[in-house]
């Protein structure tokens, strides 16, 4: 009995961190809504796009809209320690400038302020609830002007005066905790062209910002098509790469998918990326494992069914009938599972650290009702498979 219960265990907790991990990853993106019909436009080997590409965007039917976003610290006029400052409330953020598309392709929650309408002028901004709360701790963040500062990065490293970012932006909305999604959260948002404006006036084009690129397509759109006409499209009208010496692809990544993709680039810019062969080698493992410890248990009980015939006719003996003793068998699996089951969840939580190292993730053992589900599920399996020997 002790060693079902330990083998049982191991091999449950196992079943519990794989189920935590694989529907972990299985809800990366789902709070975000009508995301089927939009790809992320890139350049092969890397998660951004060529800006030449932007233009091609409105001679093809097939794209009905396009959303673009830079990350601050991507070669872009701000990074991580960004100053944001309301009288005499200033603190640090990290910024995004994006479309005033974004809201509309992904439906993050806006808990002030409407969606179509956030964007509407050149100096909005949107923040989040965490920097409403810093900055205007007595409410009314809507309409009030705040201001970001960074030190231009050239400065140090040319003689004559260059100019640094400092611009006034009005509050328009602010934003929610960002559900888990591929996108990191940023602690405001404010709009693209407003961004290349300053980014031109600080650099002209001595540095190139990384943007990434969004399409909404239609139904009649092929995504495969579509890439290679972009290709061949963007190759000619690349003002900046010569198509002679070197001919980029264009590549063409659906939202859901952007999770999967193996290139060093999308772990930098996106969150919640997965080594796709690494994923599937863990999967495996875990698989195997809570198979060895099923037939373990299994065989363990077979080996003691001598023993449970001479229980059982004695049982029948003092006059239990068939239908006691298949009961006695199944509750006594429950039981031995039951207790199985809570050692495995102790386990699990316990080791929940070091095995999220190894997967490159962080485990939550046990946090959502899907995985009770699913353990639950299991333990019925299992609980008929070890009464069926005995019983049979």
């Amino acid at each position: 009995t002790a060693i079902e219960v330990v083998g049982l265990s191991l091999a449950l907790a196992f079943v519990i961190i794989l189920s935590s991990y694989v529907l972990d990853d299985l809800s990366c993106n789902k709070a975000l809504k009508n995301t089927d019909d939009i790809y992320l436009c890139h350049q092969e080997g890397s998660s951004e796009c060529f800006m030449e590409a932007f233009d091609l965007y409105d001679k093809i039917p097939e794209i009905e809209s396009s959303c673009n976003f830079v990350q601050g610290g991507d070669n872009s006029i701000f990074n991580e320690v960004t100053t944001v400052s309301f009288g005499e409330q200033q603190t640090s953020a990290s910024i995004m400038a994006a479309s005033e598309t974004f809201f509309e392709f992904f439906t993050f929650r806006l808990t002030e302020g409407e969606t179509e309408d956030v964007f509407k002028s050149k100096n909005a901004v949107v923040i989040s609830e965490e920097l409403a709360t810093t900055l205007f701790p007595d409410g009314d963040a809507i309409g009030t002007e705040i201001n970001l500062f960074e030190q231009n990065p050239m400065a140090a490293y040319s003689q004559r005066q260059m100019a640094d970012f400092d611009v006034n932006l009005v509050v328009t909305g602010i934003f929610g905790q960002f559900p888990k999604t591929v996108f990191k959260m940023p602690d405001l948002i404010m709009g693209l062209d407003l961004f290349h404006e300053k980014q031109y006036a600080m650099f002209s084009n001595a540095m190139r910002a990384r943007e990434y690129s969004f399409i909404r397509l239609n139904d009649s759109a092929d995504p495969s098509v579509l890439a290679a006409y972009l290709t061949e499209e963007f190759q000619k009208v690349a003002d900046n790469y010569s198509p002679e010496m070197y001919k980029p692809n264009v590549e063409l990544t659906q939202f859901d998918d952007i999770k999967k993709q193996d290139y060093n680039s999308f772990s930098l810019t996106f969150d919640h990326i997965r080594k796709g062969k690494l994923f599937n080698i863990y999967l495996i493992m875990c698989i195997f494992i809570t198979i060895i410890g099923l037939l373990d248990y299994i065989v363990l009980t077979i080996a003691f069914s001598r023993f449970r015939i001479k229980e059982m006719a004695t049982r029948q003996l003092l006059g239990t009938d068939r239908k006691g003793i298949v009961g006695r068998c199944i509750i006594e699996a429950l039981l031995l599972l039951v207790i199985s089951c809570t050692f495995a969840i102790l386990i699990s939580i316990a080791f929940k650290n070091p095995i999220g190292q190894i997967l490159g993730t962080e485990i939550h053992p046990m946090r959502s009702l899907n995985e009770y589900i699913v353990l639950s599920g299991i333990i019925l399996v299992m609980v008929a498979a070890a009464s069926a020997a005995p019983s049979i």
